[in-house]
C-alpha cells in the first residue's frame, strides 16, 4: 500500500465485491439463522460513563417467561470467569504490521467480561 496522496493510499476508494448482494437484500446475516433450541442474549448497558455499581435488581428480568438466566458482573466473578485475554504480541494478517517504539512498554489492565463493582464506559 502506498501512502500520502496516492490513489491507492489512505482514504482512497476501494473496490468492494460484497456491496451488490448486501444492498439488494441478498446478504446473509447471523440474525437470519434459526436453530433448534436457539436462545438470545440481551445486554443491559450502563447509562453512566463512570459509576459505582451499588445494586442490580434482576427480579423483573428473571420473572419473564422463558428467560434462561440473568447474570450480573458479580455472578460472572463468582463463577470464576476471568478477564478477556489479550495478546499484545499479535502481529495481525500479513498486510498489517504493528510496531512499538524502542523502549515502549504496553500497559495492560484486566478486561472483565462484565463489570462487578464499577462501570468505566458509557453504553
Amino acid at each position: 500500500m502506498k501512502i500520502s496522496g496516492r490513489a491507492d493510499g489512505v482514504g482512497a476508494s476501494r473496490l468492494r465485491t460484497e456491496d451488490t448482494r448486501l444492498v439488494t437484500g441478498q446478504g446473509s446475516y447471523i440474525d437470519d439463522l434459526t436453530l433448534a433450541n436457539q436462545s438470545y442474549a440481551v445486554v443491559l448497558r450502563s447509562p453512566h460513563a463512570h459509576a459505582r455499581i451499588l445494586s442490580i435488581d434482576t427480579a423483573k428480568a428473571q420473572a419473564v417467561p422463558d428467560v434462561l438466566v440473568v447474570l450480573t458482573g458479580q455472578d460472572v466473578a463468582a463463577d470464576g470467569l476471568g478477564p478477556i485475554p489479550h495478546n499484545v504480541e499479535w502481529s495481525g494478517p500479513p498486510d498489517v504490521e504493528l510496531r512499538l517504539p524502542d523502549g515502549y512498554e504496553v500497559f495492560l489492565t484486566d478486561h472483565p467480561l462484565m463489570p462487578a463493582d464499577r462501570v468505566r464506559y458509557l453504553g
